[in-house]
């Protein structure tokens, strides 16, 4: 008898979060929307949304944390990866739901959903271009140095 897994409110913000964008967002999009997620919820409920720590890299904040749970929930068959090569030559993953998520979204309170659907509104939209350029501004991130733990809270 197999175990049951266990999904974190990292899992259920990345389904919630690609069931409602209306996209494929590639997953240097989905992290930096989560990033801004964490942000925006850190500011207004003194704590992240989803628990990841982030670090300052080249290409801003990201989490090892966030990729496991893409590939938790692509080997759980609950989202598809896809991937492509882009103009430059560059790899590029992209990433839809293959089930209801309703489930999901059940684990998720009230102010986690708000936090989730006003930066779907704000950034869902825009390029990456305009998002990374957002992320790139933010105090948190311009305040720490390449390789270390960015402080949202």
């Amino acid at each position: 008898m197999g175990r049951e897994l266990i999904y974190t409110k990292l899992d259920c913000s990345v389904v919630y979060l690609l069931s409602n964008l209306g996209n494929y967002p590639t997953r240097t999009k989905l992290v930096k929307l989560l990033y801004l997620a964490d942000l925006q919820h850190s500011k207004k409920y003194g704590r992240t949304l989803t628990g990841v720590t982030y670090y300052s890299y080249f290409y801003g904040p990201y989490s090892d944390q966030i990729a496991k749970s893409i590939k938790k929930l692509k080997d759980s068959d609950i989202i598809q990866e896809d991937s492509g090569v882009g103009v430059e030559g560059q790899e590029y993953y992209v990433y839809g739901i293959k089930i209801d998520t309703e489930s999901f979204e059940a684990l998720l309170d009230g102010d986690e959903k708000k936090t989730l659907n006003r930066v779907i509104t704000e950034y869902g939209d825009l390029p990456l271009d305009a998002i990374l350029d957002i992320v790139y501004s933010t105090k948190p991130f311009v305040k720490t140095k390449k390789g270390n733990r960015i402080h949202l809270g």
